[in-house]
């Protein structure tokens, strides 16, 4: 038997085809960017809806409950993903060579 046949083959790349991402929207640095901006973006709507809510100009006490709770939502996930990357780091730099 040969050891090689039980060896991990690579997958061939097709012509014209690049191993890495074929744009640089589908980067994952691209999309984590875009995902703390729409973060951003949650929190300064609920800043904004509690403000106006505080100043009389909006009397609507659910949205803006809503816009909180949303808000806390995406930052508890923001966190989630943070921790599980620096896990995968901390695994991958306990590997040995």
């Amino acid at each position: 038997m040969k050891i090689d046949a039980i060896l991990p083959q690579p997958i061939p790349i097709k012509e014209g085809q690049t191993s890495g991402p074929a744009d640089e929207k589908d980067s994952f640095g691209h999309l984590l960017n875009q995902s703390l901006k729409d973060l951003n973006a949650s929190q300064v709507k609920a800043d904004d809806a509690i403000t106006q809510f505080l100043t009389g100009k909006g009397d609507n006490l659910h949205s803006v409950v809503i816009g909180l709770e949303e808000a806390k939502f995406n930052m508890q996930l923001t966190v989630q993903i943070r921790n599980k990357l620096l896990e995968a780091y901390k695994e991958m730099m306990r590997m040995q060579v």
